[in-house]
This record gives structure tokens, C-alpha cells and sequence, in this order.
């Protein structure tokens, strides 16, 4: 289940649940299990007694759960405690309870964890067991859950933009995702900094390879993004949106950086895109985060709900979750890795039918072409101009729009089950349990790629 540390040849189970859930279980060979459950950020639709995963700690103590009805006394009978005598209060530890020499051993044995909240569970877990392979569970838990770790460093409160306002540091990650909320309020000349992540030892502007991992501004006179991120060879690299933000309006800005692309969405649709991040930049340090900077005039505009955490691709399989989502041009599901052999699986329920072609899904090598190479379409779906039929096409070796058609076309308001499935020399389009087209030209077929 995992190469980490201490759970390395131990026996567990992995479970892929719907909607990007997973759940690890590894049982030790002492009386140790450790349990990890890992999701994408669904801030504001899930709560439960781990709290409601919106980055921020404060509302996941004991007293707000309890107020939420999220924290309930377990029934004994499905309690794993068995020597807990009912109508009893369980013993409260801390590290209080270690001797002095246990809690110094526990300290030096976690040094080097760098999430403090991984650091303190591990002192605790040590000097209250003397197990110093303890230390090597938390290790692994961090490594596996840093990229599930929401470092939250604006609230939902706006916050004034000014000149050299320190937020703080946070860990930094070669593959990111920062997003936070932005309302202008005016124009102002000159470059205007909103945001600057830089890394040490020196933090500074400009244009070594860390000095910005992101930073945006406005260009000067306006409210159009100026949006910068490191990678190797190049320190001052990035993307700008040609369309300005509104002033007045929060906009909701993301920037994504997932080899080899960067990506700036803005209202959640893709507003530019780099394939220059082949190779990323990989931090030193831990990461100094400014709202403005130091080195330029501050924009005027309000942020709020800033997070930054590590980007991680959608597991292979499911892509969209059994809730149904409307499609938007642009809209980037993830990326994940391919294969030579395959079936994509999808329901549809078309509301209408567009003038010109209307696309569905598009998998491709490269963001930034439709189509006239091979690996441009692996596959795509779209409807034809005016009508509810399906245009299938996958590439393949001399041919990189090839594919197939099928002659039905789906009812409006209805939802159809597609698969589309490519095995052996053929490709076939099925609406349910019925084949509707086949292509048997596949013979030499295009190779698994990575990050599609």
C-alpha cells in the first residue's frame, strides 16, 4: 500500500472511493493500525467528526463539533475500545505526562517533520510510549498527506492589499495550487503587486529561480494579471489573461502549476496556460508569502479565502463523481495517465443542441492545440453543429483524427449512457448495453502517455 518509512512491507488495504476518496489502512505488526483518509477539497459540503476540511482549525475543536452534532459518543457496542469502562472518563494525556528526558528523546527523535501539526502528534505519540518507531509513522503520514495539507493564509474576511504585508511562511511544493478571492477597487499606475511567494535563503523579487513561486500584480493603469512562477532555467516565467478583472466584482482566482503546465483559471474557467513546466522548481525552503510586496506599489483590492496546498491529479478511473456538473469551456478536470487499451465511460443528458460543434470531453497531449498531431485527441467528444449526434475521435498512428460516428443521435433531456472503448483493432461507441459504431482500423494504436 506504501514505500513509506516504517509501513514499507506491511500488510493493508488501499480503498479508491467515489469523487477522489481514498482510504488506507495498514495494520502493524504490534498493536498499532494507522487509518488515513485522503480527499480533494470540498470546502462548505462535508463535516464529520475529522471537521469540515476548509483549512481552517479553529472550528474543528471539540466544543464546534460538538455544537454542529458532527461529535456524538460512540455506541459501546461499536466501540474498538473494549478496556473503556462505560459511564467513565477516559484519562486526558499530553506530553505534561512524559518525564523530562522522554519529552527531550520524543523532540529530537521528530525533528525535521515539517508540518507542526505532524510534529507535536509525533512528540506526543513518542514520549507517551517510549516506541521510538512511532516517529517513523508520523513521517510517513506526512509524506503521504502533504498533498491533502490546506494552508489557509487569508480568511474569509477581505483583506486590504498594502506594500509589504508579511502573511507568514508556509511549506512549498514543486506542483501547487494557490486560489484565493480578489475584488479591485481602482487603478492605479505602475506595477501593482497583489501576492509574492519567495523562497530562501535570500526572499527576494527578481529573477532568480525561486524569487517568485507565484507572484501577481496588475499591470500598470489596469486590472489585467500579470502572473509569475519559477521553473528550472527560468525565474521569471508564467502567463497573462488578456481580459482585465471588474472592478468592484470578486473575481476567484487560481494558479496551478502541474508538470508540465501552469494554468491560470480565473471563476474557475482556464484563462491562459504555459506548457513551459516540463521541469518545475523545487523549494529550498519554506516559503515567504506577501500581500503586497516590498519592492512595488500595492494594488487596491480586498483578498480573502487564500489557500495554498499541493496539486495532485485526479485518480485514474473516476473523473467526474455521480453528481451531475454542467459543462464549461475550459473547464480542467485534472491530469492523469493514459492507456493504449482502454474505456471511457460517461453520462449525458444534452439540454439543447449549439449552431457550430460542442465539445464534451477533450483528452489531449497538449493544451494548447486542438488538433493536426497525434496525441491531440486521446480521445474527444463533441456534439455536431445543430444536433444532439456524436463526433468520436481518437488518434492513432497515420491518422490523428480518425475515429467513429455513430448515426443516432441522443434525446434531449434524456440521459444516455456512453462508452467508448478502444480493444484490440477497434474502436466502438456504445449507448448503453447497445454497440452503435465501429472502427476496426486500430491495429497499431497510439502508446500509454503520462499526464494527459
Amino acid at each position: 500500500v506504501s514505500d513509506h518509512g516504517r509501513a514499507r512491507n506491511q500488510k493493508g488495504y488501499l480503498f479508491l472511493l467515489p469523487n477522489g476518496i481514498t482510504l488506507t489502512v495498514l495494520r502493524f505488526v504490534s498493536t498499532y493500525t494507522d487509518l488515513t483518509i485522503t480527499m480533494p477539497r470540498f470546502s462548505g459540503s462535508v463535516d464529520g467528526h475529522c471537521g469540515n476540511f476548509n483549512g481552517d482549525g479553529n472550528d474543528d475543536t471539540a466544543d464546534a463539533l460538538t455544537t454542529r452534532g458532527m461529535l456524538r459518543p460512540v455506541d459501546e457496542k461499536h466501540s474498538l475500545f473494549r478496556t473503556h469502562i462505560p459511564g467513565t472518563e477516559s484519562p486526558q494525556l499530553d506530553t505534561s505526562d512524559c518525564d523530562k528526558d522522554a519529552l527531550a528523546k520524543a523532540k529530537e527523535t521528530c525533528d525535521g517533520l515539517n508540518n507542526n501539526d505532524h510534529y507535536e502528534a509525533c512528540i506526543f505519540d513518542v514520549c507517551i510510549t517510549g516506541d521510538e518507531e512511532l516517529a517513523h509513522d508520523e513521517v510517513a503520514m506526512e509524506e503521504m498527506a502533504d498533498g491533502f495539507f490546506v494552508q489557509r493564509l487569508v480568511r474569509e474576511e477581505k483583506m486590504q492589499v498594502t506594500q509589504g504585508n508579511f502573511l507568514g511562511r508556509v511549506q512549498g511544493f514543486e506542483e501547487y495550487e494557490l486560489s484565493f478571492d480578489i475584488t479591485p477597487k481602482s487603478k492605479k499606475a505602475g506595477w501593482q503587486s497583489i501576492v509574492h511567494f519567495t523562497d530562501g535563503p535570500s526572499y527576494k523579487n527578481c529573477c532568480d529561480e525561486g524569487d517568485r513561486v507565484p507572484a501577481l500584480w496588475f499591470y500598470s493603469g489596469t486590472t489585467r494579471l500579470h502572473v509569475r512562477s519559477s521553473r528550472k532555467g527560468a525565474g521569471n516565467d508564467g502567463c497573462d489573461p488578456a481580459e482585465e478583472l471588474p472592478l468592484g466584482k470578486t473575481s476567484k482566482i487560481r494558479v496551478k502549476v502541474q508538470h508540465p503546465y501552469m494554468l491560470l483559471y480565473v471563476n474557475d474557467k482556464v484563462a491562459c496556460v504555459s506548457g513551459n513546466y516540463g521541469l518545475g522548481y523545487k523549494p529550498r525552503d519554506r516559503l515567504a508569502v506577501l500581500a503586497g510586496d516590498s519592492w512595488h506599489t500595492a494594488a487596491d483590492a480586498t483578498i480573502s479565502n487564500m489557500l495554498y496546498y499541493k496539486a495532485r491529479s485526479f485518480p485514474v478511473g473516476e473523473l467526474v463523481g455521480p453528481v451531475p456538473i454542467a459543462l464549461e469551456k475550459g473547464q480542467l478536470l485534472g491530469t492523469f495517465k493514459t492507456f493504449e487499451e482502454f474505456e471511457l465511460k460517461f453520462d449525458v443528458k444534452p439540454s439543447g443542441t449549439q449552431p457550430a460543434w460542442s465539445s464534451l470531453i477533450h483528452f489531449t497531449k497538449d493544451l494548447s492545440a486542438n488538433h493536426g498531431k497525434e496525441g491531440d485527441r486521446l480521445p474527444a467528444v463533441w456534439f455536431h453543429a445543430g444536433a444532439t449526434k456524436l463526433h468520436v475521435r481518437m488518434s492513432r498512428p497515420g491518422s490523428h483524427n480518425d475515429g467513429c460516428d455513430p448515426p443516432e443521435a441522443l434525446a434531449l433531456n434524456e440521459v444516455t449512457s456512453v462508452s467508448v472503448k478502444l480493444v484490440g483493432s477497434a474502436l466502438t461507441v456504445a449507448f448503453g448495453d447497445k454497440e452503435v459504431c465501429k472502427n476496426e482500423k486500430y491495429t497499431a494504436r497510439h502508446p500509454a502517455e503520462e499526464k494527459v
